[in-house]
């Protein structure tokens, strides 16, 4: 276990030569504001933001066109503040701009997990909430930044450090995105090593000391589980932002990755231990973001593949991933208003029809290769390929990928069918060939069912015992 630490730095990312924006962030004493200086390159223009719920937070935005040496006010917030002559002024040759972030009140009266939050004496906000930046940006573009705080607080980001400068930390500016999370406040930070990877603990002030314990064990077990279905830990680190309550679960990032966890702190070590949560989320890690209206991929993977490395990992038993599976997989079926996944938005539609999805692709891939390759595999491949939470990559590319590496097309054309139109599955044929018969109080499984090999593929990543 590592000591308390101010400043969490992680393993460098690729450098953008040179990064386009440049930022030097204080939090004041109080803890409750942002202190902000940005460079602006010329070349980037449009009106200057932050998220938009976040943008009434950033105030008394001045502006310097001779590096920072005088600066000139531009109005109190910068949404109705910078003025068209200085934007184009910046456009030309660039410019210094010095702002605060009010961090304390967006995150007491935004109160959003997404852009800024409360809990205690921490608030937690991305980056992409309090660094200001024009709208178009050169694609490729790239942001640096630091943190400094006063000694009675801690910084801590999932976004990646720069290899060009190890205090600072780096990412690239897509269009349309939300940072990984960054936290500020007195904040106790741990680490876990999960084979080459390194996972950041940072636990917000209210958790419970006699439980810290518990909530290490659980990280750790689940983050094993993971690693052990991917081949690896699938990102070289993860920032886990942990608290004792309420009960929940978040991943969120581009140039780096980050999870919020919640967990009801009454909770016994043996109920904690078992808890899926942790390793859920821990797969949106390993998947690339895709857009909102295919979210039932990231959704429906992360609900099965979840269950599915717990049991390939020894912590849970067949009998209790096929009793899930019998059990929730049926409410993933198209009802008679569906349109196919990429048209339908309901809870049972985005995580049990995607799991579903899922589970028929798995099945697919282990038929149409003898049982040699599975959904493990070609998601073991995806991830040695740096196909993981770090971008945001079109889902179709990513089954592309897969395909290709195939040499068959398996999964885009699965895609195609159940995207666009309702496609039930005879379930109860499946559960016939692959040997899972209902008993009188648990499953019986049949070793000379048809499919018998696939459904122990899926249970321990490898086949029936001979």
């Amino acid at each position: 276990m590592g000591a308390d630490q101010k400043t969490v730095l992680s393993t460098p990312a690729p450098s953008t030569s040179p990064p386009l924006l440049d930022y030097d962030v204080q939090l004041v004493p109080d803890g409750e504001r942002l202190s902000i200086l940005a460079k602006f390159p010329a070349g980037i223009s449009g009106q200057w933001l932050v998220e938009s719920p976040a943008q009434p937070f950033v105030q008394a935005v001045e502006v310097s066109f001779d590096q920072g040496r005088t600066f000139h006010s531009e109005g109190l917030a910068a949404s109705r503040g910078i003025t068209r002559d200085t934007r184009q002024l910046c456009e030309q040759q660039g410019c210094w701009a010095r702002y605060s972030f009010l961090l304390a009140a967006a995150a007491t009266q935004l109160n959003s997990r997404t852009t800024a939050i409360e809990w205690d004496d921490s608030f937690v906000a991305p980056a992409s909430s309090w660094l200001l930046r024009p709208r178009a940006v050169p694609s490729g573009a790239g942001s640096r930044f630091r943190v400094s705080t006063a000694d009675s607080h801690t910084f801590v980001t999932g976004t990646l450090r720069s290899s060009a400068e190890p205090t600072a930390y780096e990412a690239p500016i897509p269009r349309g995105f939300f940072a990984p999370y960054s936290a500020f406040g007195r904040l106790r930070v741990r680490s876990l090593d999960i084979g080459h990877a390194k996972l950041t603990i940072a636990f917000l002030s209210n958790t419970a000391a006699e439980n810290e314990r518990h909530y290490l064990d659980w990280i750790d077990r689940s983050a094993q589980a993971i690693a052990k279905y991917y081949g690896q830990f699938p990102v070289s680190d993860l920032l886990v932002l942990m608290r004792a309550s309420p009960y929940f679960g978040t991943q969120m990032g581009i140039g780096g990755t980050s999870v919020l966890l919640g967990m009801d702190h009454r909770l016994s070590r043996a109920a904690i231990l078992s808890d899926w949560v942790a390793a859920h989320e821990m797969v949106h890690v390993a998947f690339p973001s895709v857009a909102r209206r295919k979210r039932w991929a990231s959704e429906g993977l992360a609900t099965y593949v979840e269950s599915v490395a717990r049991c390939q990992a020894g912590q849970i038993s067949r009998q209790q991933l096929w009793s899930l599976l019998i059990e929730k997989l049926p409410l993933g079926q198209p009802g008679e208003t569906s349109a196919g996944l990429n048209h339908t938005r309901t809870w049972a539609s985005t995580y049990w029809g995607g799991a579903l999805f899922w589970f028929v692709a798995d099945l697919k891939l282990l038929s149409a290769t003898e049982g040699q390759i599975g959904l493990r595999e070609v998601l073991q491949t995806l991830v040695a390929r740096n196909f993981n939470a770090t971008r945001a990559v079109p889902l179709t590319t990513i089954l592309k990928e897969a395909d290709d590496w195939l040499e068959r097309p398996l999964l885009l054309p699965l895609y195609e069918q159940h995207a666009h139109h309702p496609t039930p599955v005879d379930l109860e044929s499946l559960w016939n060939e692959l040997g899972i018969r209902r008993a009188a109080e648990k499953l019986a499984f049949d070793p000379g069912a048809p499919r018998a090999e696939h459904r122990c593929h899926i249970e321990n990543g490898r086949g029936c015992p001979q």
